[in-house]
């Protein structure tokens, strides 16, 4: 299996693409001397990958420390983060990453403006990558100027900007530390299959209607993120369903076995 990095972008290339230059392409290229990539993150103009070795590559825009090298110098070609740390799994925000490491440690950098790398300051991290103090961690995911992560309690945690009530912690506040909430626990916990799975929707995100289509005759629910059922059906082998009706956000449909996919509402 080939695990090189490919990656291709438009105006402006501030060195996202990894290969050596800042030349647009429209086209698919391969990253500058990366090899065993086993996960990649795209943040705003900047990547990220993680390989096989539990090393983390960065390249592209630098202003706010998104390579984690202790400088703001951007790079055209992978640079490995300061430090030496087993990470598992990487995701980027518009200008910060957050991952964890194999002892379910929780370490982001870059941009902090809002708190979103959650060590109590609004100081950007140009080196190392901190600890945001949320242990046990099984899942993350970075918006962009905030976090969340999972533990393997399934509790959720979120930090960073809060002016829409994206930390979902029922204010408007920004946290510059992880925050605690239960609402959505009951779905949080649901095994969230894209693959191998008896059902599929379309599009995702979905802005008026979502085509579900089915495996096999089962009933469906659309389920918001805390918890409740907005609509329950019976698909045969495909039906279109009104989402226009729900607010922008994150839902889950689930089919009678219980399989769980996510989807927006834009």
């Amino acid at each position: 299996m080939n695990t090189n990095y490919l990656s291709f972008s438009a105006d402006p290339n501030l060195g996202q693409l990894g290969n050596g230059n800042l030349n647009d392409q429209n086209l698919p290229v391969e990253a500058s001397g990366l090899t065993g990539v086993i996960a990649i993150s795209a943040g705003l103009y900047f990547s990220v990958a993680l390989t096989n070795t539990g090393i983390v590559w960065c390249w592209g825009s630098n202003q706010f420390g998104q390579l984690a090298n202790g400088s703001t110098v951007d790079s055209n070609i992978p640079v490995q983060i300061s430090g030496s740390i087993n990470v598992n799994a990487i995701n980027a925000g518009y200008y910060h990453t957050i991952a964890t490491t194999n002892s379910g440690e929780v370490i982001s950098w870059g941009s902090n403006s809002n708190g979103q790398i959650g060590v109590n300051s609004v100081v950007s991290q140009f080196t190392t990558p901190q600890l945001t103090g949320v242990p046990n961690a099984i899942q993350i995911t970075a918006g962009g100027g905030h976090s969340f992560v999972i533990d393997n309690a399934n509790s959720g945690w979120t930090f960073g900007a809060n002016m829409a009530g994206q930390l979902g912690e029922g204010t408007n506040l920004d946290h510059l530390i992880p925050v605690s909430f239960s609402t959505v626990c009951n779905v949080l916990d649901l095994e969230i299959k894209t693959l191998d799975s008896s059902f599929s929707i379309f599009p995702n995100p979905a802005k008026h209607n979502l085509k579900i289509s089915v495996d096999l005759p089962t009933s469906i629910s659309i389920i918001n993120s805390t918890g409740i059922e907005l609509l329950k059906t019976e698909v045969v082998n495909e039906c279109d369903v009104d989402v226009s009706q729900f607010a922008a956000g994150i839902y889950f449909v689930k089919s009678a076995s219980g399989e769980t996919i996510k989807f927006i509402k834009e």
